[in-house]
């Protein structure tokens, strides 16, 4: 299978390129990187008006990140044919859309890259997968493996891969995965975590891809859509209490239960 690959290139996502040009029976014809001078870590840290808890969060993601992924990183190779453009490059560059064309992939993985124009999108009818960070349509938008942990319910943090369309986080799910949680994680180690795992499960998706009948995301009265706007200190603090009192060890107790009311995708089949 020939895939292409769009995405950013912060250390998750440089890993995230490595992985997938190592899968078996994959080759990896393009990769369009998305450069970080415009990303949210960025606008925080050079922000004057973030304050020290939200500059501190960002930090410690990013070495977090680096932790979870440097070795890798550094150990393996890029695809071999990759480029470098700015946010929203491939929206307004014709160069770049039809070298993606030219490039004849089965399959485009966005990841981490910024919202695709509708006409981008109609030019690769079927090819389009979206690795979602998050549990649609429970969770759309901006951090939405963050903002369950600050409305304290950790059942609501996963990973969707979904077709890409016009909209926020709401074309049809492929598939969907829940992450492996302990006790003493923070926001970080549980992120990074399932950030390795929906890596690793793709090789298995992709293998299952033609397999899989889409699932259309049902009506859910209380799915929210967070943006970055939304982000600030009051979150943070609202979250690191929810870990103080506990949250993880009263999910982890009764996840089973709690997961049963949150019912998500998996190849094609909820469950």
């Amino acid at each position: 299978m020939k895939i292409a690959i769009i995405t950013s290139n912060e250390t998750r996502h440089i890993f995230f390129r490595k992985l997938v040009n190592t899968f078996n029976n994959i080759s990896v014809v393009y990769c369009l990187c998305e450069k970080t001078d415009q990303n949210q870590f960025t606008q925080v840290i050079t922000n004057k008006d973030s304050t020290k808890k939200e500059k501190e969060h960002f930090l410690q993601r990013r070495n977090t990140e680096i932790d979870f992924f440097q070795l890798f990183v550094e150990k393996m190779n890029e695809p071999k044919k990759i480029i470098f453009s700015d946010k929203g490059t491939i929206n307004k560059n014709i160069q770049i859309q039809n070298d993606l064309y030219a490039s004849n992939p089965d399959v485009i993985i966005s990841y981490g890259c910024s919202i695709i124009d509708k006409a981008v999108i109609e030019k690769f009818n079927g090819k389009f997968i979206n690795i979602h960070l998050g549990l649609s349509p429970y969770y759309r938008g901006v951090g939405t493996n963050l903002w369950p942990l600050v409305n304290n319910e950790p059942e609501y943090i996963g990973v969707t891969y979904m077709f890409i369309d016009e909209n926020i986080d709401t074309g049809d799910i492929i598939h969907q995965i829940r992450p492996n949680l302990y006790q003493h994680d923070n926001v970080h180690t549980l992120g990074n975590r399932l950030i390795k795992d929906m890596a690793l499960e793709l090789e298995l998706l992709l293998l299952k891809l033609n397999l899989i009948t889409p699932v259309k995301q049902w009506k859910n009265l209380s799915d929210k859509v967070y943006k970055k706007k939304d982000f600030d200190e009051n979150c943070l603090i609202q979250m690191e209490n929810n870990f103080k009192k506990g949250m993880l060890q009263d999910y982890l107790s009764n996840k089973k239960e709690r997961d049963s009311k949150v019912p998500i995708i998996v190849f094609g089949k909820k469950q």
